[in-house]
């Protein structure tokens, strides 16, 4: 429950715009990816207040926004994502569509002209 919280609240967060990986918020330990690794940085440094790796958003002090950071960045370097649920717009009528963590969902809505009733 508690991590559908985390994901819930992360897909809602801004994305910050700092981050130790060079042009990779999140990307904690350089390696291109924004993973479990880099997830660990940041809980192992919990609460750190002088220069740490685990600060993502490098706002000085190791957080919930620096987990936030890292979720919203997750993948690989450089992978096009969406960052608005207008990114994820199919200009169909016939479902719903939302960005979540960098990924398009695309569900079907049930409705008028939109399959069976």
């Amino acid at each position: 429950m508690k991590m559908k919280f985390v994901m819930a609240t992360a897909a809602l967060a801004l994305c910050a715009t700092a981050g130790a990986g060079e042009g990779c918020p999140g990307d904690l330990d350089g390696n291109s990816m924004v993973d479990v690794q880099d997830l660990i940085v940041v809980l192992s440094d919990w609460q750190c207040t002088d220069k740490c790796a685990g600060d993502a958003n490098g706002d000085g002090i190791v957080d919930v926004q620096d987990i936030l950071e890292v979720l919203m960045s997750w993948g690989p370097c450089g992978a096009e994502g969406c960052t608005t649920n207008a990114d994820c717009d199919d200009a169909d009528a016939c479902t719903v569509d939302f960005c979540i963590m960098g990924t398009c969902y695309n569900l079907p809505f049930p409705g008028p002209g939109c399959g069976p009733n």
